[in-house]
């Protein structure tokens, strides 16, 4: 009977573990995602600083996907590990925004 009590105890205490790792593990990829959006941001602006107003986009122009080829390796070091799930493009006000939010980690 008390080993029953003791397994029970020592299973609800491995579950608060598990939970707290799954709790953190999830901010931290939201957090390394928030990190990944402000350098590509302050990439796209350097990038449109030293261009003379056209954006790292296919066209140039927004709205657009970002045109990786323009900012490596001169802007940012490689395309974003987020960029299959994400899709990043640059809204009509110049934000990088996922446009795939469903799948992306970083909503």
């Amino acid at each position: 009977m008390e080993l029953i009590v003791v397994i029970g105890i020592v299973a609800v205490l491995a579950a608060i573990v598990v939970l707290s790792l799954v709790d953190y593990i999830s901010r931290a990829e939201v957090s390394a995602c928030e990190l990944e959006v402000n350098g590509l941001q302050k990439a796209v602006g350097a990038y449109l600083y030293q261009s003379d107003g056209t954006w790292p986009t296919e066209a140039g122009s927004l709205p657009g996907a970002l045109d990786y080829d323009k900012l490596v390796p001169h802007y940012i070091d490689k395309v974003p590990l987020t960029e299959p799930d994400c899709g990043w493009y640059l809204t009509d006000n110049g934000m990088v925004f996922p446009s795939s939010p469903a799948t992306c980690p970083c909503d």
